[in-house]
């Protein structure tokens, strides 16, 4: 345990040889990893586990907290164990640009949205990637999407997440966009409320094609995909 509570705010590149299996960073449950500040900063992290991350100063992100136009990007990396008192589990990002590819998140936690990933009036590319066991308070089991963010996925797993609310895997609002193309799999989350799957409302769009499939989810209205009258989902 140790190195975590870290104000990064310059660009770096982190590889780590051995592997998430190897390379095992706890930050005990005392502060999250990395908050990260733009602009002009790019940051890459490549084979490392990252668990236990606490956010305990207001803002989201359990694990990662990044802000101010950075541009972050995780591979083959492992989150799990993180847990945010505000939204986004294990990472936030705000007016920032997040690269997820071979990436696992297990067991995270957001008390209210994103109980593994929160994107703010940003963008996000997923690839490869999982979502396994992930719980929100309130919304978007998963992933939450808000303030014209967008996320383009693919080849990822979105499965048994949960949220209170609404948005078991996914919860997508405020002129947001959810891009799933090329075998998403959206499976066996479940909420209280509405949309099991994916829940898309203030003006917000879904799009699902590419061999993608949402299948098994549960909620009181909306199974699979809930689309308030106001945002549109589109399926090819």
């Amino acid at each position: 345990e140790g190195g975590c509570g870290i104000d990064l705010n310059q660009s770096v590149v982190l590889n780590s040889l051995a592997g998430p299996a190897g390379t095992v960073i706890d930050c005990g449950g005392r502060d999250r990893l990395f908050h990260i500040r733009g602009p002009m900063v790019n940051v890459t992290v490549r084979g490392f586990t990252i668990q236990h991350g606490q956010s305990i100063d207001g803002h989201g992100g359990g694990c990662i907290f990044i802000e101010g136009a950075a541009q972050v990007s995780f591979e083959d990396s492992l989150f799990t164990g993180c847990s945010s008192n505000n939204t986004g589990g294990a990472i936030q990002a705000v007016e920032s640009t997040l690269e997820l590819m071979k990436v696992t998140f297990a067991d995270n936690h957001a008390a209210s949205s994103g109980g593994a990933v929160a994107i703010i009036n940003g963008s996000a590319s997923v690839t490869d990637s999982s979502f396994v066991s992930c719980t929100a308070g309130w919304s978007g089991g998963a992933v939450h999407l808000l303030r014209s963010s967008t996320v383009e996925m693919s080849e990822t797993r979105i499965n048994f997440c949960f949220a209170g609310y609404g948005g078991g895997g996914v919860f997508v609002e405020e002129d947001s966009a959810l891009r799933a193309a090329g075998r998403v799999s959206i499976t066996n989350n479940s909420v209280f409320g509405v949309g099991g799957g994916i829940w898309a409302t203030g003006q917000s769009v879904v799009e699902v094609s590419g061999s993608s499939e949402i299948l098994a989810n549960s909620a009181k209205n909306g199974g699979g995909v809930a689309v308030s009258s106001d945002s549109m989902l589109t399926a090819f």
